[in-house]
């Protein structure tokens, strides 16, 4: 039996992801202090989903073996980062790799997971806990994957209108690799930053260029997104830094 899954993955099936303004409608829902306060575990979703837009991480084992240790903030170059190491077969990809942690976008990812480290910390957690860890039926994944579509069914944001499919972790993730295409950056850059190949960035993601493409050349929303690519390019690129093992450029 073909698994539907992984076939579309090999065709290039479009998946359900989120634009920009459903990123906004996201970061709204979880975005107050009433909405963190009325359940503890809700700081671990909100850093849990930020990094899923901010970082490009697969949701599930990748995230979830993230111990607190993996998390670091330093300078590179002058510039404040967030490194995040994703440990070997944490997941899909069986290679260890570091991710940086995108700090330009609308969630405040740095105050988040600083908050969610030294919640974890007050807890009795150590440095070599998990940084992401709650109670109820099922695994920490099956637990994740279900706060991350209650989020969504909150932003009404749940149904993707292209494909008519429910969003998930993945929609999020899918999310980052459009955005860094907005950004300019390479495929080989989003696909050492995703843990991932350059065909299958090409794979998923070259029709979504190509349609941006498309709208650039009629013009119709030509101003803004030349504004934003050359925002981008004016601005310090170390927003973008990985670790010098994995830059290519």
């Amino acid at each position: 039996m073909i698994n539907r899954r992984h076939a579309d993955q090999e065709s290039g099936t479009p998946r359900p992801f989120l634009d920009e303004d459903g990123i906004r409608a996201v970061y709204k829902v979880m975005s107050t202090d009433s909405w963190v306060n009325t359940d503890p575990h809700r700081r671990l979703i909100r850093v849990y989903i930020a990094l899923l837009a901010t970082a490009g991480f697969r949701p599930g084992l990748e995230l979830t073996r993230t111990i607190i240790g993996d998390v670091t903030f330093e300078a590179q170059e002058g510039v404040d980062v967030i490194l995040i190491h994703v440990r070997k077969n944490a997941g899909k990809r069986k290679k260890e790799r570091y991710t940086t942690v995108y700090e330009g976008s609308v969630f405040p990812v740095r105050a988040w997971l600083k908050d969610l480290v030294e919640w974890r910390k007050a807890q009795g957690a150590k440095i070599q806990d998990t940084l992401f860890e709650c109670e109820g039926k099922g695994t920490i994944e099956q637990r994740m994957f279900r706060q991350v579509q209650q989020v969504l069914n909150a932003a009404k944001e749940l149904t993707d209108p292209m494909t008519g499919a429910e969003r998930s972790g993945y929609s999020i993730r899918h999310y980052f690799a459009t955005a860094c295409i907005d950004r300019g950056l390479s495929y080989a850059k989003i696909a050492a930053w995703m843990g991932t190949s350059e065909q299958m960035i090409e794979l998923h993601y070259n029709r979504y260029a190509l349609a941006k493409k498309a709208h650039e050349h009629a013009g119709s929303e030509a101003e803004r997104n030349q504004a934003l690519i050359d925002r981008w390019q004016s601005e310090d690129n170390s927003a973008f830094a990985v670790p010098q093992n994995l830059r290519r450029d």
